[in-house]
């Protein structure tokens, strides 16, 4: 088949002229362009005219003299004829080039459809590929709200157990406390007499220090006094006989003696007080 580029031939267009006068059908512009499928208007105009002079010119040549009684008849039906098929190439001018002017603007159409349409084909393809992107985009944020999900149901119950642990060990914590309190409660009262004794003792403690300095000082006086008292019995035992000089010293030692003692007795109560 001929390209849509290649330029139509006079030839074809006469073929196609000629088929459609043989098959009784009315030979135009119209329907030589589509009885081709191809072509300008204005071209198969052009080829279709001079496929038409030739058609005359072969008309007139094979018919030969006109009789003179016939050539006035003759030439004014050449003329109508002339005329008519003026008229008619002039009505088929203007339709070819309305047609002519039809088809730029369809094809302009066709054209500008094709670029919408390839942009559109265009835009439909990265529409895909941005929902092939949300698409996997989705997934993947599904799955971690998935995860997350999990996660955090494995925390709750996570926590769950640890506040019911909680719980029981806040309950046998009290428990241990009641028990702990019971317990006490006996020892209360052996803690206050402890803490009363503590005290007593602690102010028998503070007061030994003064008692220990009366004792120290009533002892120094019993000794100054015996000191004193043994002076004495010295100088009376000097006076008496010296036979006596002997029961002297051993009544002096005896005395001294129980008087030692009862300093010691004495020291040793206060202690204790």
């Amino acid at each position: 088949m001929p390209s849509d580029a290649t330029p139509i031939s006079f030839d074809q267009v006469a073929a196609a002229a000629q088929s459609l006068q043989q098959a009784g059908a009315k030979v135009t512009t119209l329907t030589v362009r589509e009885k081709l499928g191809r072509g300008s208007f204005s071209t198969i105009k052009k080829f279709i005219d001079q496929w038409r002079q030739a058609g005359a010119l072969e008309v007139s040549t094979s018919s030969g003299e006109v009789p003179p009684q016939l050539e006035t008849l003759w030439l004014a039906a050449q003329r109508a004829a002339e005329e008519r098929l003026s008229r008619e190439r002039e009505a088929l001018e203007t339709l070819a080039g309305e047609l002519e002017s039809r088809l730029a603007q369809m094809e302009g159409t066709v054209q500008d459809a094709t670029r919408a349409r390839q942009h559109a084909e265009d835009r439909i393809r990265d529409k895909d590929a941005e929902l092939a992107r949300l698409s996997s985009l989705l997934q993947a944020t599904t799955a971690r709200a998935d995860r997350t999900d999990a996660n955090l149901k494995a925390a709750q119950l996570s926590h769950d157990a640890a506040l019911l642990e909680n719980r029981n060990l806040i309950d046998r914590l009290a428990d241990t406390l009641q028990r702990i309190e019971g317990d006490m409660k006996p020892l209360s009262g052996v803690l206050s007499d402890f803490r009363h004794d503590v005290a007593n003792l602690s102010g028998e403690i503070k007061a030994i220090p003064a008692r220990w300095a009366e004792g120290i000082e009533q002892l120094r006086n019993d000794i100054v006094r015996q000191h004193s008292t043994m002076r004495e019995d010295v100088v009376q035992a000097i006076a008496v006989p010296l036979t006596g000089i002997k029961a002297a010293l051993d009544e002096l030692g005896r005395r001294t003696t129980l008087q030692h003692r009862s300093a010691i007795r004495q020291r040793q109560r206060g202690v204790r007080r």
